[in-house]
């Protein structure tokens, strides 16, 4: 449940899902997570995220290096990041629910992202996995991101 109240300044935005699916960023050792909601403003941002979470998306002698989601990682370069940000965001997910972006807008200075939660109809395991979406948000001025992620 995600409440607006009237009178504050809500702005929408321009974004573009490049990537919705099953998958990880890496994990983070500090917190001892995989979960995570991002937005990063540069390349150089997105290089030492990569190497916080150890994903190996900018190794070439990881065994994922080849894969769709380093390789779409590694196609943000500084070109992207001159009129872009990139909200990363991993939840976790299982079969019996999928998560779907509903709106992304900005109130006040906090970019918020609203995931609904759908859920599937029948019978299914218990196995819980991430569920990545990369989202390509344009910068239209600048705001500080403060990126809340809420279930609707």
């Amino acid at each position: 449940l995600v409440l607006l109240l009237i009178g504050c300044r809500t702005k929408s935005v321009q974004y573009h899902v490049a990537y919705e699916g099953v998958g990880f960023f890496g994990f983070e050792k500090l917190n001892h997570t995989y979960l995570m909601n991002k937005c990063v403003k540069s390349k150089k941002e997105l290089v030492e995220l990569c190497e916080e979470y150890s994903n190996g998306f900018y190794d070439k002698n990881s065994r994922i290096y080849d894969n769709d989601i380093p390789k779409k990682i590694r196609s943000y370069d500084e070109s992207f990041f001159n009129n872009n940000d990139l909200i990363i965001i991993v939840v976790e997910k299982n079969d019996s629910f999928e998560y779907k972006i509903n709106d992304i807008f900005i109130d006040n200075s906090e970019i918020v992202v609203n995931l609904k939660k759908v859920r599937n109809h029948g019978t299914f395991t218990d196995e819980a996995y991430g569920y990545l979406f990369l989202i390509e948000l344009e910068k239209k001025e600048q705001v500080e991101i403060l990126l809340n992620v809420k279930d609707k």
